[in-house]
């Protein structure tokens, strides 16, 4: 395979993950599959980065989660979104406060303006996921 076709190969399948991972299907997939690791999740929220293929995903746990079980869920919730999207970065975290700095750089490099895509809980007002 020449230089030339591996590129066009590698284009195509940059574009294939591009558009997937913009479809709501997938993104309820990913969800599913988050809350299908453990009964102590309550909710999840993800914001990505397409361009650079990163996801930061903030898990909700119960407080008896939190205490006793929080490293070992987060680790199986990584492996999952790994198995999922390989080519993909993911950060899976339980600090809300990590979250909630995440949205107010979004914020501000967008200049206070944000797309909202999807959230598991619709009374929030923040974001659910940014694109």
């Amino acid at each position: 395979m020449s230089d030339n076709q591996k590129f066009q190969l590698g284009g195509v399948k940059w574009l294939f993950e591009m558009e997937m991972i913009h479809d709501p299907q997938l993104i309820n997939q990913l969800k599913l599959n988050v809350l299908g690791v453990s009964e102590s999740i309550r909710d999840i929220e993800i914001l990505s980065v397409h361009e650079t293929k990163q996801m930061l995903v903030f898990v909700d746990l119960t407080w008896y989660a939190k205490t006793f079980k929080q490293a070992r869920i987060l680790e199986d919730v990584k492996e999952i979104l790994i198995q999922l999207l390989p080519n993909f970065n993911f950060r899976v975290t339980a600090d809300s406060n990590i979250l909630e700095l995440s949205k107010q750089r979004i914020r501000k490099a967008l200049g206070g303006s944000y797309e909202k895509v999807s959230s598991s809980n619709s009374d929030d007002p923040g974001l659910g996921e940014q694109s």
